[in-house]
């Protein structure tokens, strides 16, 4: 349905666009438009690198917590009371 805009349907638009905000406002609509696309794509750029980071410190949680939680040693006096029995 969208994907075949021609030429003439952009000039349609573009007339419309223009009837409606004018000529004075088009130069402000299309600065904000263009700050707005920038941000995204900074925001977009910006939450890639925290999904792509996230992974590696991840996988070094998991190994600081398998050698410092290798389950409960046992102590000594419970092998003196396992001896005594």
């Amino acid at each position: 349905m969208f994907g075949r805009i021609g030429v003439p349907e952009l000039l349609l638009i573009a007339a419309v666009i223009l009837l409606i905000f004018g000529p004075k406002r088009l130069p402000e609509i299309g600065k904000s438009i263009g700050k707005g696309l920038r941000e995204f794509r900074s925001a977009s750029k910006d939450f890639q690198r925290t999904l792509d980071e996230e992974p590696d410190e991840k996988e070094e949680e998991k190994k600081e917590d398998k050698k410092g939680h290798e389950g409960p040693q046992p102590s000594e006096d419970s092998e003196e009371e396992q001896q005594d029995d």
